[in-house]
């Protein structure tokens, strides 16, 4: 979204890069899931825990960086469909699924671990 694209080719499950900076496809979320599962199973939580912290920060700092990545770059990425719980679809561009993606994330996902070294 930076250079412009409209849509990320993350978005596809292929060419994601891997840690050692490695091309993946995947075929499926299952599959992109089970790959880092298995990649995470033997690590520490610890370890676990500050890679998602940094890449949290990092995140924020995209998006709390005034000019780097404006409503407008969002807006102008391909429109796309996702559904919510309960069943509710909604249509936005692609660049604000990410947004909220992140987001829920983080919010949702790893809240209690982002609060408690918030408390540090």
């Amino acid at each position: 979204m930076f250079s412009g694209a409209s849509w990320p080719g993350f978005m596809d499950l292929q060419g994601c890069l891997d840690e050692d900076g490695q091309r993946r496809d995947f075929e499926s979320i299952n599959a992109f899931n089970a790959f880092h599962a298995d990649l995470h199973r033997d690590r520490p939580w610890d370890h676990i825990r500050s890679d998602a912290l940094e890449r949290a920060a990092a995140a924020h700092a995209i998006y709390a960086q005034p000019g780097l990545l404006m409503p407008e770059g969002l807006e102008r990425t391909r429109p796309t469909e996702w559904g919510l719980p309960g069943g509710t679809r909604l249509r936005a561009p692609v660049g604000w699924l990410i947004w909220m993606l992140i987001m829920e994330h983080e919010a949702v996902e790893h809240a209690a671990d982002l609060a408690r070294v918030a408390a540090v």
